[in-house]
């Protein structure tokens, strides 16, 4: 069972959604269509949007699954690095969460 607060999360996630493939098609339609090809206007803003041969989109969304993965554990890792070298350096967390804002 979905709570209130989930449903409304996704719901404003749709409309955020429905919003911005508007803004995108409403710009594209602004323009001449010699100056952006049809891909860039209607292409998808999310794997979820992707339709097509069934086993394709599965390799599709796999793979963003594993890039999303590598590129947190590697965010991860330079935020380890930074705070060791504030450490080195003499800082306390609290300069270190300051610096970032």
């Amino acid at each position: 069972m979905v709570d209130d607060a989930q449903y409304y999360t996704h719901i404003s996630q749709k409309m955020l959604n429905i919003n911005s493939r508007l803004s995108i098609f409403m710009a594209c339609e602004s323009i001449s269509q010699t100056e952006v090809p049809w891909t860039e206007c209607y292409s998808p803003l999310s794997g979820a949007e992707v339709l097509g041969n069934t086993r394709c989109v599965q390799r599709l969304h796999h793979w963003l699954q594993e890039w999303k993965h590598q590129t947190d554990q590697e965010l991860r890792r330079l935020r380890k690095e930074q705070l060791k070298k504030a450490k080195r350096e003499g800082k306390s967390k609290e300069e270190i969460k300051k610096s970032k804002k």
